[in-house]
């Protein structure tokens, strides 16, 4: 191991464009542990920051179009002679072709964060003949925040890397994870709005039609709330982890990623510019915004402002149930624990219940493709930016932050969901 080293110091930037490169060509090598080890050695002065991260950028860029070009000239021939053996024949290739053209593009932003995925993009974009610029311009974008995410986790831990690079790098992934299947989710409703909304409104009046007690009507309510129970699940979890106080090595690396992000050059002393946006001023702006977009729409805009003052208004309570709740559970269940007094954060909650309300009305009033794409990222990276500014400045921990998000995310879709079904009642 120590030759190891020894060769990567001496050949460090060779070495990150190689192994970067051939993995993205599918070889079983791990990329993530090179660029946040490169990222250790920016911390020690050894290598310069951005040439690491070109390096690692053009050796994906390299790569994935290689790899695009392979799919592209060679795929569908491979396709065609044994696609048949791999039940992946001509039709099913149109079918893979015609997702891919809707929805993949999203997924080539965050594929390279994803174990497996990344390796088979290239390939799937160019046998399903995408256009290059497109795959170009929307690849590269995902190479870049791949390699800028992991260099940058190796720089932030610093001498920590080593014992923390396997957990924090498992959180981050399971952030890519939790933001892609909400945007594939978000990309799904935005295109067959349509016939999710037809079929429920048939469903709910089969129902109708077939019983005739309130009791079988529920029958839909329980099917319709199946969808809520993933988000429950994870709000029960992040409970019981606070209530056995299992957050201490979240805590470390979160505490420490969020403390040396505004120590560094350009972004040191910028915590109350981001904390600005957290302000009363600013949430109450994001509001006034949303009225503005629910009241140029005729139709439903009565229920669109009950529940954007449901949602709001009752935000406030919810907080204060949550917190009592886990006090009691606490008193009762795990008295000898010592237990952080502010989770979840009332802050956090606040932000994402505001933020993702307004969000809400945005893309379902909003046709254009690029505020759909971009609008969920960058309200992801205002929360994050936030919570960050939150442990800089104020030390928060990390895990009381995370619960104010989790739970205030609960909130507001349990809220969508009961006026999307109060909507279709109604239609």
């Amino acid at each position: 191991m120590s030759h190891f080293f020894s060769l990567f110091e001496h050949h460090s930037y060779l070495i990150l464009f190689a192994v970067t490169a051939l993995e993205l060509i599918a070889l079983p090598v791990s990329s993530e542990f090179f660029m946040s080890y490169a990222g250790y050695f920016v911390f020690q002065g050894k290598m310069n920051y951005i040439l690491t991260v070109l390096a690692a950028f053009a050796a994906a860029g390299l790569a994935v179009t290689i790899t695009y070009w392979i799919g592209r000239l060679g795929g569908y021939r491979l396709v065609e002679r044994y696609g048949r053996y791999f039940h992946f024949g001509p039709k099913q290739y149109e079918k893979t072709a015609a997702w891919f053209d809707k929805s993949g593009k999203g997924l080539l932003l965050f594929a390279y964060f994803l174990p497996g995925v990344r390796h088979l993009t290239g390939y799937f974009a160019g046998i399903s003949k995408m256009p290059f610029r497109t795959y170009m311009l929307l690849s590269y974008i995902g190479a870049s925040l791949w390699a800028f995410c992991f260099i940058s986790l190796g720089v932030l831990l610093g001498p920590k890397w080593e014992t923390f690079h396997q957990f924090a790098g498992r959180y981050l992934l399971v952030l890519v994870v939790i933001v892609g299947l909400f945007l594939a989710v978000l990309t799904a409703y935005r295109l067959y709005r349509k016939p999710i909304r037809h079929f429920f409104s048939q469903y709910f009046a089969k129902l109708l039609t077939h019983f005739h007690t309130i009791r079988a009507t529920g029958i839909f309510l329980i099917f319709l709330f199946a969808a809520f129970i993933g988000m429950m699940a994870l709000m029960i979890g992040i409970a019981q982890d606070y209530l056995n106080n299992e957050f201490t090595r979240f805590n470390e690396v979160a505490g420490i990623i969020g403390h040396r992000l505004f120590a560094l050059p350009g972004i040191q002393g910028t915590e109350n510019v981001i904390l600005f946006f957290q302000s009363t001023y600013v949430l109450g702006a994001a509001v006034f915004c949303s009225m503005l977009i629910i009241w140029k729409r005729e139709p439903e805009r009565r229920l669109e402002t009950v529940m954007t003052a449901v949602i709001l208004g009752g935000g406030p309570l919810y907080f204060y149930l949550v917190k009592k709740a886990l006090g009691l559970v606490h008193s009762l269940v795990t008295a000898n624990l010592p237990l952080s007094p502010s989770f979840p954060y009332e802050y956090s909650m606040t932000a994402i219940i505001v933020y993702g309300t307004c969000l809400f009305v945005l893309l379902r009033h909003s046709y254009s493709k690029r505020v759909q794409l971009f609008a969920p990222v960058l309200c992801v990276f205002l929360l994050l930016s936030l919570a960050a500014a939150e442990i800089a400045k104020y030390s928060i921990l990390p895990g009381d932050l995370a619960g104010g998000y989790v739970f205030g995310t609960v909130w507001i879709v349990f809220n969508f969901l009961l006026f999307e079904l109060i909507r279709v009642g109604v239609r």
